[in-house]
């Protein structure tokens, strides 16, 4: 008997527990993503080149590109690829649900963000969603190209 209601009682404890899970999710993903927007517009202040943060929306996730400009004249992205620069999942169950504003390019299933060497940016803001419809919203200033997170003083 006393088996048996200890076995309910840590059934009840791991039910309650899924939206904390949850939660610690999503402020874990909105705190990545604000994390690479910050080290996309160091780099481009530090390396003095354009660089973008490009946001994958069909395996969601984010990856740092920096423009170079070759020996004929032309320019390319390529790929940064120190660890805070490569390729970043979210936690699992999290999604990039929205992203919205004029600097961020949305093609082929991702938007980009691109940095000036100035560290200004165009405006842009991405919404992260949990499974339980909880949401966090991440904004990216357009005159000094800072990130935070836009519902943070409601939490």
């Amino acid at each position: 008997m006393v088996l048996t209601i200890m076995m309910m009682m840590t059934g009840m404890v791991v039910v309650s527990l899924r939206p904390a899970l949850e939660e610690a999710r999503l402020r874990s993903g909105a705190r990545m993503v604000i994390a690479s927007l910050r080290y996309a517009r160091s780099y481009a202040i530090s390396h003095r080149a354009m660089t973008a943060a490009v946001v994958d929306l069909d395996r969601p996730g984010l990856l740092m590109q920096a423009r170079e400009n070759e020996l004929e004249g032309e320019e390319h992205w390529r790929e940064i690829t120190t660890p805070a620069g490569r390729f970043r999942s979210l936690p699992a169950g999290i999604d990039i649900v929205y992203v919205s504003g004029t600097g961020a390019e949305q093609d082929k299933g991702e938007a980009t963000v691109t940095f000036s060497p100035l560290g200004n940016s165009d405006s842009a803001s991405f919404v992260l969603q949990d499974p339980g419809g909880r949401e966090r919203t991440i904004q990216v200033d357009g005159v000094t190209g800072r990130c935070s997170l836009a519902d943070e003083d409601q939490q």
